[in-house]
């Protein structure tokens, strides 16, 4: 039988650990629940049962993982990238500003009483008996008679429904409102839908409800019952926080060949807080020794309470598959974790193999950290050999928020990828008459913002001064030649890259498609995502 991971770490630690002071051990291993089945609406009392039976499930699956993925498909699928882009945007839109507290003490109730069947729901209902061997509940409205006792039998796991009384109340008005339709209700309702689909909206699950039970839940109410379902499932948040460390290191132990390296600190009250993680399988720097010499590296958000970042490192094969390489989870994208997450990398990785290319974005900190391995200053590993080069997407994007045009987008693109240098000199000049053009058109728009100007890229940090003086201020460009004129030609155009070191590949949009492959897990406890990427 298979076992989650966070269960195997508890077991491990309870071995090595016992008697050890609470830093040091793991708690209980939570209880699985299985997917209830509930009775339909005119379920007789024999089919009525207290408590559903609890059986463990052996293990889960999450949406959309899984499959081969290849370069070009990778490559060419941007609506991939874009779809995970407008995602992020609209999480972000949502978050800011809110509680997203798990619990809500107002709705929390006894917990046996979610079992029952939405039979006796439709009208409010409270708990009079609830002890290891009784449960019984009545009807809310004076005169009632509506009664559910249940007993659990000596020797059985089950609860049997004994007396059930019918109800002589009558709602004079659909009930909008119920007592009894709290988050931890919806969560066990829905726990099957929520595990075996974790990505599921809370919109989703709104309408789950209304079409199963008639009745509307709020958007609040739907977030909370996704989160208990999670947490019911891979465990709380704080605890899996604190057992990534020995997950890392059971993972360590078990597969020969695997780096892991966890960076902490100690706090003002003299406890250990984690504050990065990284880790690269055995196999993973195994395949590795088989691939091109290039890197497409990147980092997305984390959804769940403990906000931060997953840096995740992928290499390409001879046959153009993805092949991931190492994963870490950060405080946030800044130039020390990404020297951290690049210095690993190199050490772990890479090791002696030479001209090593990276693909990444123009992020402050990546171009900082880059910096400073290639000239090995102030860094305990130093990586001379590095080559830098810049994804085409990123830096298009970056056009296209000066130019606003999206042909005008698509013809920079045309022309990083050119390989001939007539052809490139020709779309170059063309694209220089277009964006003047076109800006010329803007201009004499009646009202025209002063953002909309064209403004050069932004200097890179360790520039050179006479290169930031020409850019102070990001002062208004007239034409696409001088926005660009300061960037190195080998770090954005194919024609220039004469070494190969691109082997071709233009853009980072194969760490962004594993990226959104992983999309479902970023909500989930740090040990349930490294669950998943196994």
């Amino acid at each position: 039988m298979k076992f989650p991971l966070v269960v195997l770490v508890q077991q491990e630690l309870a071995n090595l650990t016992a008697g050890q002071s609470s830093m040091s051990h793991a708690s209980a291993a939570p209880e699985e629940v299985a997917e209830t089945d509930w009775p339909h609406e005119n379920a007789t009392a024999e089919e009525v049962e207290v408590q559903p039976v609890v059986e463990q499930q052996e293990e889960y699956e999450i949406e959309g993982i899984g499959g081969d993925m290849t370069v070009d498909q990778g490559e060419l699928d941007e609506a991939i990238v874009d779809e995970m882009e407008v995602d992020d945007e609209e999480y972000r839109t949502f978050v800011e500003g809110r509680d997203t507290r798990l619990f809500d003490n107002d709705d929390t109730v006894p917990e046996d009483w979610a079992t029952l069947t939405w039979m006796g729901m439709t009208k409010p209902f409270k708990v009079v008996i609830s002890n290891p061997t009784t449960y019984d509940v009545k009807c809310l409205f004076p005169g009632c008679p509506w009664w559910v006792n249940g007993y659990l039998s000596k020797g059985e796991n089950n609860f049997v429904a004994s007396i059930v009384v019918g109800h002589s109340c009558k709602l004079s008005e659909t009930v909008v409102k119920h007592r009894n339709m709290t988050a931890e209700f919806v969560a066990r309702v829905m726990y099957g839908e929520i595990v075996k689909k974790t990505s599921i909206s809370p919109f989703q699950i709104m309408l789950a409800i209304s079409n199963r039970l008639s009745y509307e839940i709020s958007y609040d109410m739907a977030w909370r019952a996704k989160q208990k379902a999670l947490e019911w499932r891979f465990g709380s948040y704080k605890d899996l926080y604190h057992h990534l460390p020995h997950l890392l290191a059971l993972l360590h132990s078990r597969n020969p060949g695997t780096i892991i390296d966890i960076d902490d600190y100690q706090d003002a009250n003299g406890d250990r807080v984690l504050r990065r993680a990284f880790w690269s399988f055995g196999c993973m720097i195994e395949a590795f020794k088989h691939c091109r010499l290039v890197l497409c590296v990147d980092g997305t958000f984390l959804t769940g309470i403990y906000k931060g970042q997953l840096l995740t490192c992928i290499g390409i094969d001879a046959n153009d598959k993805v092949v991931p390489i190492a994963f870490a989870f950060v405080e946030s994208e800044n130039a020390e974790s990404w020297l951290w997450f690049l210095s690993l990398i190199k050490r772990a990785v890479v090791c002696e193999r030479p001209n090593m290319c990276v693909l990444h974005d123009r992020h402050k900190g990546i171009l900082s950290a880059v910096k400073k391995l290639q000239e090995g200053r102030n860094v305990d590993v130093s990586w001379l050999d590095l080559h830098s080069r810049w994804c085409m997407r990123h830096l298009a994007a970056n056009f296209y928020s000066q130019f606003r045009s999206k042909r005008l987008e698509d013809l920079f693109k045309k022309m990083c990828r050119q390989n001939q240098r007539c052809k490139f000199d020709e779309i170059w000049a063309m694209l220089d008459k277009l964006a003047m053009n076109h800006m010329e058109e803007v201009r004499k728009k009646p009202i025209v913002a002063q953002e909309e100007e064209p403004r050069g890229l932004d200097p890179i940090e360790g520039e050179p001064a006479r290169v930031t003086r020409r850019r102070e201020g990001g002062r208004s460009v007239k034409c696409f030649s001088e926005w660009i004129k300061n960037e190195p030609l080998e770090k954005w155009v194919l024609i220039a890259d004469t070494d190969g070191s691109r082997y071709g590949i233009m853009t980072t949009n194969l760490a962004e498609v594993y990226n959104w492959v992983l999309k479902a897990c970023r909500s989930l406890p740090l040990t349930a995502i490294v669950e998943c990427i196994l």
